[in-house]
């Protein structure tokens, strides 16, 4: 092996030398000297290419003048293709078709997917195991990631750290805030200064979600005014800001505080009359939960309402009743039903509201969204719950009468017979539907025994 080694490295027109994976060598914050360090710097094998991997809080301290850098921001789909087939399962099409089923037939975590950290988790995950196929939530799927963060740095943890490791992975209430408290800005602060982020973190756990890689690093250049001799200049200055590697982490610890207030239950107690009294959190100096809910919008920061109700079953029923209550949100509340875990009858009782009014499934909702509307009337449908009102718009495609009369969307989804809807309202603007597609209609409808109107 050595002489095969000697032999490329002497002998060979050309040599391509990848380090991947610096964040995780040992020595790679000591001073002390080594090939490694050696070949990054260029002291040695000059000649030769090389492609170190990293993540950015990681970077080398030093590198070769003539370094260039290139980051990783997104996957086309044939970039997914290539990744798959290079880096998880070689050329077994089979398995790499059955990688992109699985992503397919997933809306939530095809939505998720759509970060190239997560999908490349998701692929590899997919391929070694079937655990993935038990995930019916973000929240399920993104605290299993979470933990294979936490469990990949204890790995490497020598042993007498792992307690104090520990503590920091079950408790970050400070960091929950922070996340929630940045999300709440007017303008969104996404981006913070490492001396104030440590004083209210503490170093200790500070340092371990910069190793974790959930929060990272960036050496910037600032330009402050100076004054000397009474003339005005700029002194540029090195500071560190940090943030979260994804906004998602960000949605994730501040769901966490979300969760932490919302599914706290009011305390009753008997008044002087004998009359059972709530007490409310405000009352108590906590914050309702319309307070903490008012500077959040649900169309921008889905995942912090998603991931709280998933978070927490008490929680769930509060939010999902807010967002019902709030102006263009009703429809969002079906997402997080979704990620509700408790029992039956509460869930089919939020889905029994949502219900009993108009139900829009349109042509520029997201595709995470339609499926998650029909898989609601789907659960309504089997559990004999009135459906008020279905409303198409501009998404209607056909009916397919050879595969259970179900109705096609353009979006190639496809909405069940459901035996429980009451009205079913069909809006296509510009496009004039032929007898053929009409029949198609009246036939779906027949199937639908609690259909009073169809329009």
């Amino acid at each position: 092996m050595k002489k095969d080694i000697k032999h490329i490295l002497n002998e060979c027109n050309k040599v391509l030398i990848i380090l991947d994976g610096f964040d995780e060598y040992p020595d790679r914050d000591s001073d002390a000297t080594s090939d490694v360090k050696s070949i990054i710097k260029r002291d040695m094998f000059q000649e030769f290419d090389v492609v170190l991997t990293t993540r950015t809080a990681c970077l080398p301290k030093e590198t070769a003048p003539q370094t260039q850098r290139i980051r990783l921001t997104g996957f086309d789909d044939n970039a997914r293709d290539e990744y798959i087939r290079k880096a998880v399962v070689g050329n077994d099409e089979g398995a790499v078709k059955a990688i992109k089923w699985q992503l397919l037939e997933n809306p939530v975590l095809a939505d998720l997917c759509q970060v190239p950290l997560f999908f490349v988790m998701f692929a590899h995950m997919s391929h070694e195991s079937k655990h993935l196929e038990k995930f019916k939530s973000v929240t399920s799927f993104f605290s299993y990631m979470i933990k294979c963060f936490h469990h990949h740095l204890q790995n490497k943890m020598k042993g007498e750290n792992v307690r104090g490791f520990e503590s920091f992975q079950e408790d970050h209430s400070e960091l929950d805030k922070v996340a929630f408290e940045g999300l709440c800005q007017e303008n969104q602060q996404l981006v913070w200064g490492k001396d104030e982020l440590c004083e209210r973190l503490g170093e200790d756990f500070y340092h371990q979600y910069v190793s974790l890689g959930i929060i990272v690093e960036e050496n910037v250049l600032e330009m402050e005014p100076s004054y000397t001799s009474m003339v005005a200049s700029n002194l540029i200055q090195e500071k560190t800001e940090v943030r979260f590697y994804h906004k998602l982490f960000c949605e994730w610890y501040a769901a966490h505080y979300v969760s932490s207030y919302a599914g706290r239950r009011n305390i009753r107690f008997m008044g002087n009359d004998g009359r059972l009294v709530k007490l409310y959190h405000r009352v108590l100096g906590k914050k309702d939960i319309s307070d903490i809910l008012k500077d959040l919008d649900p169309f921008d920061l889905q995942y912090v309402f998603r991931f709280a109700c998933g978070l927490n079953p008490n929680a769930s029923s509060k939010i999902i009743e807010y967002l019902k209550n709030t102006e263009n949100a009703h429809h969002f509340a079906i997402l997080c039903i979704l990620e509700k875990e408790g029992k039956i009858d509460s869930i089919l009782h939020s889905v029994r509201d949502l219900c009993s009014s108009t139900v829009e499934i349109r042509d520029d909702h997201t595709l995470l969204l339609k499926r998650s509307t029909i898989q609601l009337l789907d659960v309504a449908t089997n559990n004999g719950i009135s459906i008020s009102r279905v409303y198409l718009y501009n998404c209607y495609s056909t009916v397919d009468l050879r595969g259970g009369n179900h109705l096609q969307l353009k979006s190639n989804l496809s909405i069940p017979v459901l035996t429980a809807l009451n009205k079913l309202d069909i809006w296509e603007q510009g496009k004039e539907i032929t007898s053929e597609e009409f029949t198609g209609i009246l036939q779906y409808s027949s199937k639908c025994l609690a259909l009073k109107q169809l329009v």
